[in-house]
Protein backbone atom coordinates (compact mmCIF):
# COMPACT_ATOMS: atom_id res chain seq x y z
CA UNK A 1 0.00 0.00 0.00
CA UNK A 2 1.48 3.42 -1.46
CA UNK A 3 2.22 5.84 1.46
CA UNK A 4 0.17 8.94 1.74
CA UNK A 5 1.88 12.54 1.34
CA UNK A 6 1.99 14.08 4.60
CA UNK A 7 1.34 17.87 4.92
CA UNK A 8 5.14 17.83 6.19
CA UNK A 9 6.69 16.24 2.92
CA UNK A 10 3.90 18.94 0.91
CA UNK A 11 5.53 21.91 2.90
CA UNK A 12 8.93 20.92 1.85
CA UNK A 13 8.63 19.92 -1.64
CA UNK A 14 7.16 23.04 -1.96
CA UNK A 15 10.21 24.80 -0.19
CA UNK A 16 12.73 22.78 -2.21
CA UNK A 17 10.80 24.44 -5.22
CA UNK A 18 11.09 28.39 -4.02
CA UNK A 19 14.81 27.77 -3.01
CA UNK A 20 15.42 26.55 -6.77
CA UNK A 21 13.30 29.27 -8.27
CA UNK A 22 15.36 31.84 -6.18
CA UNK A 23 18.66 30.20 -6.98
CA UNK A 24 17.07 30.71 -10.53
CA UNK A 25 16.08 33.94 -10.30
CA UNK A 26 19.27 35.01 -8.49
CA UNK A 27 21.69 33.42 -10.93
CA UNK A 28 19.83 35.17 -13.82
CA UNK A 29 19.79 38.36 -11.89
CA UNK A 30 23.67 37.86 -11.82
CA UNK A 31 24.23 37.08 -15.15
CA UNK A 32 21.94 40.07 -16.10
CA UNK A 33 24.50 42.35 -14.56
CA UNK A 34 27.53 41.04 -15.50
CA UNK A 35 26.02 41.53 -19.44
CA UNK A 36 25.37 44.75 -18.48
CA UNK A 37 28.63 45.54 -17.24
CA UNK A 38 30.51 44.32 -20.01
CA UNK A 39 28.25 46.01 -22.27
CA UNK A 40 28.79 49.34 -20.37
CA UNK A 41 32.57 48.37 -20.26
CA UNK A 42 32.53 48.09 -24.19
CA UNK A 43 30.87 51.17 -24.55
CA UNK A 44 33.17 52.96 -22.82
CA UNK A 45 36.13 51.54 -24.25
CA UNK A 46 35.14 51.94 -27.80
CA UNK A 47 34.19 56.17 -26.80
CA UNK A 48 37.89 56.27 -25.86
CA UNK A 49 39.75 53.96 -28.74
CA UNK A 50 37.07 55.70 -31.51
CA UNK A 51 38.70 59.15 -29.81
CA UNK A 52 42.18 57.85 -29.59
CA UNK A 53 42.45 56.69 -32.88
CA UNK A 54 41.07 59.35 -34.79
CA UNK A 55 43.28 61.79 -33.42
CA UNK A 56 46.35 59.56 -34.25
CA UNK A 57 45.23 59.78 -37.62
CA UNK A 58 44.53 63.50 -37.59
CA UNK A 59 47.88 63.81 -36.44
CA UNK A 60 49.30 61.88 -38.82
CA UNK A 61 52.65 61.03 -36.63
CA UNK A 62 53.66 57.88 -37.65
CA UNK A 63 57.03 57.50 -35.40
CA UNK A 64 55.82 59.16 -32.36
CA UNK A 65 52.04 57.39 -31.24
CA UNK A 66 51.28 58.38 -27.78
CA UNK A 67 51.18 55.66 -25.03
CA UNK A 68 48.39 56.54 -23.21
CA UNK A 69 48.26 55.85 -19.29
CA UNK A 70 44.62 54.61 -18.84
CA UNK A 71 45.04 52.67 -22.79
CA UNK A 72 47.89 51.15 -21.08
CA UNK A 73 46.36 50.24 -17.67
CA UNK A 74 43.38 48.58 -19.47
CA UNK A 75 45.62 46.60 -21.86
CA UNK A 76 46.87 44.90 -18.97
CA UNK A 77 43.45 42.78 -19.25
CA UNK A 78 43.15 40.12 -22.12
CA UNK A 79 39.21 41.41 -22.87
CA UNK A 80 40.03 45.18 -23.55
CA UNK A 81 43.00 43.93 -25.60
CA UNK A 82 41.28 41.62 -28.06
CA UNK A 83 38.74 44.90 -27.90
CA UNK A 84 41.18 46.57 -29.15
CA UNK A 85 42.15 44.61 -31.43
CA UNK A 86 39.04 44.14 -32.96
CA UNK A 87 38.68 48.23 -33.10
CA UNK A 88 41.96 48.27 -35.17
CA UNK A 89 41.10 45.80 -37.66
CA UNK A 90 37.55 47.29 -38.05
CA UNK A 91 39.06 50.64 -38.35
CA UNK A 92 41.45 49.96 -40.98
CA UNK A 93 39.01 48.23 -43.55
CA UNK A 94 37.67 51.69 -43.38
CA UNK A 95 41.13 53.49 -44.40
CA UNK A 96 43.90 53.56 -46.64
CA UNK A 97 47.58 54.81 -47.55
CA UNK A 98 49.19 57.06 -44.69
CA UNK A 99 46.27 56.75 -42.36
CA UNK A 100 46.27 52.55 -42.43
CA UNK A 101 50.09 52.80 -41.52
CA UNK A 102 49.25 54.76 -38.59
CA UNK A 103 47.28 52.38 -37.77
CA UNK A 104 49.64 49.87 -37.96
CA UNK A 105 51.96 51.57 -35.85
CA UNK A 106 49.53 51.84 -33.25
CA UNK A 107 49.16 48.35 -33.09
CA UNK A 108 52.67 47.77 -32.74
CA UNK A 109 53.11 50.31 -30.06
CA UNK A 110 50.86 48.81 -27.88
CA UNK A 111 52.26 45.35 -28.31
CA UNK A 112 48.68 44.06 -30.29
CA UNK A 113 51.07 42.01 -32.57
CA UNK A 114 52.16 40.00 -29.38
CA UNK A 115 48.61 39.61 -28.25
CA UNK A 116 47.77 38.10 -32.11
CA UNK A 117 50.56 35.47 -31.85
CA UNK A 118 49.09 34.64 -28.65
CA UNK A 119 45.83 33.81 -30.43
CA UNK A 120 47.37 31.75 -32.89
CA UNK A 121 48.09 29.66 -29.58
CA UNK A 122 44.89 29.04 -28.23
CA UNK A 123 42.74 25.65 -28.27
CA UNK A 124 39.95 27.87 -29.91
CA UNK A 125 39.39 28.00 -33.57
CA UNK A 126 37.74 31.16 -33.39
CA UNK A 127 40.55 32.97 -31.94
CA UNK A 128 43.16 31.63 -34.27
CA UNK A 129 41.16 32.83 -36.95
CA UNK A 130 41.07 36.11 -35.76
CA UNK A 131 45.52 36.45 -34.94
CA UNK A 132 45.57 35.21 -38.34
CA UNK A 133 43.56 38.16 -39.79
CA UNK A 134 45.08 41.03 -37.92
CA UNK A 135 49.06 39.26 -38.53
CA UNK A 136 47.82 39.39 -41.79
CA UNK A 137 45.39 43.39 -41.89
CA UNK A 138 48.43 44.74 -40.21
CA UNK A 139 50.76 42.99 -42.17
CA UNK A 140 53.41 41.45 -40.01
CA UNK A 141 55.58 39.71 -42.61
CA UNK A 142 57.37 38.19 -39.59
CA UNK A 143 54.59 35.78 -38.72
CA UNK A 144 54.01 34.65 -42.00
CA UNK A 145 55.89 31.49 -41.99
CA UNK A 146 54.17 30.85 -38.49
CA UNK A 147 50.18 31.26 -39.82
CA UNK A 148 51.35 28.82 -43.06
CA UNK A 149 51.53 26.71 -40.21
CA UNK A 150 47.98 26.73 -39.85
CA UNK A 151 47.46 25.83 -43.94
CA UNK A 152 45.95 22.07 -42.18
CA UNK A 153 43.84 22.38 -39.98
CA UNK A 154 40.78 21.42 -39.38
CA UNK A 155 38.65 24.37 -38.35
CA UNK A 156 37.27 26.10 -42.27
CA UNK A 157 37.30 29.62 -40.28
CA UNK A 158 40.59 29.52 -39.84
CA UNK A 159 41.93 27.75 -43.52
CA UNK A 160 39.91 31.06 -44.96
CA UNK A 161 41.97 33.17 -43.02
CA UNK A 162 45.42 31.20 -43.60
CA UNK A 163 44.18 31.12 -47.75
CA UNK A 164 44.15 35.52 -47.51
CA UNK A 165 46.77 35.58 -45.83
CA UNK A 166 48.55 33.62 -48.36
CA UNK A 167 47.51 35.86 -51.41
CA UNK A 168 48.20 39.44 -48.88
CA UNK A 169 51.55 38.18 -48.33
CA UNK A 170 52.59 36.45 -51.36
CA UNK A 171 50.64 37.52 -53.92
CA UNK A 172 50.33 35.47 -57.20
CA UNK A 173 52.28 32.40 -55.75
CA UNK A 174 50.37 32.55 -52.64
CA UNK A 175 47.76 31.12 -54.47
CA UNK A 176 49.57 27.31 -54.66
CA UNK A 177 46.63 26.40 -52.17
CA UNK A 178 44.62 25.61 -55.12
CA UNK A 179 46.58 23.02 -56.21
CA UNK A 180 45.69 20.55 -53.60
CA UNK A 181 42.20 22.35 -52.34
CA UNK A 182 39.13 19.96 -51.37
CA UNK A 183 36.83 21.84 -49.85
CA UNK A 184 34.67 24.89 -51.53
CA UNK A 185 35.64 28.11 -52.19
CA UNK A 186 32.85 29.88 -51.41
CA UNK A 187 31.81 33.12 -53.19
CA UNK A 188 32.68 35.74 -50.59
CA UNK A 189 36.15 33.89 -49.99
CA UNK A 190 36.97 33.89 -53.73
CA UNK A 191 35.97 37.69 -53.88
CA UNK A 192 38.07 38.57 -50.85
CA UNK A 193 41.31 36.44 -52.34
CA UNK A 194 40.08 37.84 -55.91
CA UNK A 195 40.35 41.65 -54.67
CA UNK A 196 43.92 40.71 -52.85
CA UNK A 197 45.37 40.29 -56.14
CA UNK A 198 46.78 43.30 -57.62
CA UNK A 199 48.83 41.83 -60.63
CA UNK A 200 48.88 38.81 -63.03
CA UNK A 201 52.69 37.74 -63.88
CA UNK A 202 53.55 37.27 -67.09
CA UNK A 203 53.78 33.56 -68.01
CA UNK A 204 51.36 32.17 -65.64
CA UNK A 205 48.43 31.18 -68.02
CA UNK A 206 49.92 27.24 -67.93
CA UNK A 207 49.48 27.97 -63.86
CA UNK A 208 45.78 28.58 -64.51
CA UNK A 209 45.40 25.50 -67.22
CA UNK A 210 46.61 23.65 -64.17
CA UNK A 211 43.70 24.91 -62.25
CA UNK A 212 40.99 24.98 -64.92
CA UNK A 213 41.19 20.95 -64.45
CA UNK A 214 40.86 21.16 -61.31
CA UNK A 215 38.64 18.49 -59.71
CA UNK A 216 36.98 20.96 -57.21
CA UNK A 217 34.59 23.23 -58.96
CA UNK A 218 34.91 26.53 -56.91
CA UNK A 219 38.69 26.31 -57.98
CA UNK A 220 37.25 26.43 -61.57
CA UNK A 221 35.06 29.07 -61.04
CA UNK A 222 37.48 31.64 -59.37
CA UNK A 223 39.92 30.88 -62.41
CA UNK A 224 37.59 31.65 -64.33
CA UNK A 225 36.46 35.06 -62.62
CA UNK A 226 40.84 35.81 -62.41
CA UNK A 227 40.74 35.56 -66.25
CA UNK A 228 38.07 38.02 -66.50
CA UNK A 229 39.46 40.22 -63.85
CA UNK A 230 42.89 40.21 -66.22
CA UNK A 231 41.27 39.94 -69.21
CA UNK A 232 43.68 36.94 -70.36
CA UNK A 233 43.26 36.56 -73.92
CA UNK A 234 45.74 33.75 -74.23
CA UNK A 235 43.48 31.41 -72.92
CA UNK A 236 40.28 32.08 -75.15
CA UNK A 237 41.46 28.66 -76.79
CA UNK A 238 41.07 26.51 -73.47
CA UNK A 239 37.81 27.87 -72.70
CA UNK A 240 36.31 27.44 -75.96
CA UNK A 241 37.77 23.92 -75.26
CA UNK A 242 36.17 23.13 -71.89
CA UNK A 243 32.61 25.14 -72.83
CA UNK A 244 31.06 21.73 -73.49
CA UNK A 245 32.90 19.62 -70.82
CA UNK A 246 30.89 21.32 -67.87
CA UNK A 247 26.86 22.19 -67.35
CA UNK A 248 25.34 24.24 -64.88
CA UNK A 249 27.07 26.80 -63.04
CA UNK A 250 30.76 26.51 -64.42
CA UNK A 251 29.56 26.59 -68.19
CA UNK A 252 27.86 29.36 -67.10
CA UNK A 253 31.19 31.17 -66.05
CA UNK A 254 32.79 30.43 -69.15
CA UNK A 255 30.48 31.98 -71.16
CA UNK A 256 30.51 35.17 -69.03
CA UNK A 257 34.17 34.47 -69.69
CA UNK A 258 34.20 34.48 -73.06
CA UNK A 259 32.16 38.01 -73.48
CA UNK A 260 35.17 39.61 -71.44
CA UNK A 261 37.90 38.09 -73.36
CA UNK A 262 35.64 37.58 -76.77
CA UNK A 263 37.63 37.34 -80.41
CA UNK A 264 35.97 37.60 -83.56
CA UNK A 265 35.20 34.55 -83.55
CA UNK A 266 33.31 33.97 -80.41
CA UNK A 267 29.68 34.96 -81.28
CA UNK A 268 29.40 33.23 -84.44
CA UNK A 269 30.71 30.11 -81.79
CA UNK A 270 28.01 31.04 -79.16
CA UNK A 271 25.13 30.93 -81.64
CA UNK A 272 25.86 27.70 -83.53
CA UNK A 273 26.19 25.96 -80.26
CA UNK A 274 23.70 27.85 -78.47
CA UNK A 275 20.83 24.87 -78.63
CA UNK A 276 22.83 22.23 -76.77
CA UNK A 277 23.43 25.39 -73.43
CA UNK A 278 21.46 24.94 -70.53
CA UNK A 279 18.68 27.45 -70.27
CA UNK A 280 21.03 29.47 -67.41
CA UNK A 281 23.76 29.33 -70.15
CA UNK A 282 21.56 30.11 -73.00
CA UNK A 283 20.14 33.03 -70.66
CA UNK A 284 23.79 34.22 -70.40
CA UNK A 285 24.63 34.00 -74.22
CA UNK A 286 21.68 36.61 -74.59
CA UNK A 287 22.44 39.10 -72.10
CA UNK A 288 25.74 38.77 -73.15
CA UNK A 289 24.75 40.28 -76.76
CA UNK A 290 22.86 42.95 -75.24
CA UNK A 291 25.57 44.05 -73.13
CA UNK A 292 28.17 43.42 -75.75
CA UNK A 293 26.69 45.52 -78.14
CA UNK A 294 26.54 42.43 -80.56
CA UNK A 295 24.22 44.33 -83.29
CA UNK A 296 25.72 41.51 -85.95
CA UNK A 297 23.18 38.88 -83.66
CA UNK A 298 20.60 41.13 -83.90
CA UNK A 299 18.60 38.11 -86.46
CA UNK A 300 18.90 35.61 -84.10
CA UNK A 301 17.79 37.53 -81.07
CA UNK A 302 14.68 37.96 -83.02
CA UNK A 303 14.27 34.56 -83.48
CA UNK A 304 14.77 33.52 -80.42
CA UNK A 305 12.26 36.12 -78.66
CA UNK A 306 9.38 34.62 -81.69
CA UNK A 307 10.36 31.39 -81.78
CA UNK A 308 12.11 29.75 -78.45
CA UNK A 309 9.54 27.80 -76.12
CA UNK A 310 10.52 29.06 -73.17
CA UNK A 311 9.20 32.62 -71.99
CA UNK A 312 11.94 34.06 -69.86
CA UNK A 313 14.72 33.24 -72.87
CA UNK A 314 11.90 35.77 -74.46
CA UNK A 315 12.05 38.09 -72.03
CA UNK A 316 15.68 38.07 -72.13
CA UNK A 317 15.60 38.44 -75.75
CA UNK A 318 13.48 41.51 -75.84
CA UNK A 319 15.65 43.43 -73.39
CA UNK A 320 18.64 42.17 -75.34
CA UNK A 321 17.10 43.55 -78.24
CA UNK A 322 16.21 47.06 -75.98
CA UNK A 323 19.30 47.24 -75.06
CA UNK A 324 20.88 47.31 -78.92
CA UNK A 325 18.36 50.50 -79.77
CA UNK A 326 15.58 47.83 -81.28
CA UNK A 327 12.88 49.54 -79.24
CA UNK A 328 10.77 50.28 -82.58
CA UNK A 329 10.98 47.04 -83.84
CA UNK A 330 9.99 45.97 -80.40
CA UNK A 331 6.94 48.30 -80.65
CA UNK A 332 6.09 47.43 -84.13
CA UNK A 333 5.90 43.42 -83.01
CA UNK A 334 3.86 44.14 -80.40
CA UNK A 335 1.46 46.25 -82.43
CA UNK A 336 0.98 43.17 -85.44
CA UNK A 337 1.13 40.17 -83.30
CA UNK A 338 -2.39 38.68 -81.68
CA UNK A 339 -3.48 39.35 -78.19
CA UNK A 340 -3.72 36.03 -77.10
CA UNK A 341 -0.29 35.31 -78.42
CA UNK A 342 2.42 34.93 -75.41
CA UNK A 343 5.10 36.96 -77.07
CA UNK A 344 2.85 39.72 -76.45
CA UNK A 345 2.71 39.99 -72.93
CA UNK A 346 6.71 39.49 -73.33
CA UNK A 347 7.14 42.35 -75.14
CA UNK A 348 4.45 44.32 -72.88
CA UNK A 349 6.95 43.20 -70.12
CA UNK A 350 10.01 44.30 -71.50
CA UNK A 351 8.68 47.80 -73.05
CA UNK A 352 6.76 48.74 -69.56
CA UNK A 353 10.18 48.25 -67.67
CA UNK A 354 12.17 50.07 -70.36
CA UNK A 355 10.47 53.03 -71.72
Amino acid sequence: MEKALTLHDLNLSILVILILVFVFILGLLIYSFREYKLEANRQQWKNKLDSFLMEAIVENNITNIPLQEDLVELSRYAGFRRFFLNQLISSERKFSGVASIVLQAVFHQYNLDEESIRLLNSSKAHLIARGIQALTIMKVGTAYPTILKFQHHKNEQVLHEVQYAMVQFDGFNGLAFLNQLQLKLSDWQQLRILNSIKSYPQNSSEKLKEWLVSSNPSVIIFVLKMIRKFQIFELHPKLIEMLFLHRGRIQTEIIKTLFVIETDLTFNLLVSEFPKFTLKSQQEVIEGFGHNRAFDQLDFLKDQLLNHPNKQIKVFAAEALNNLGEVNYLIKLSDTLQQQDPTVLVLNHALQRKI
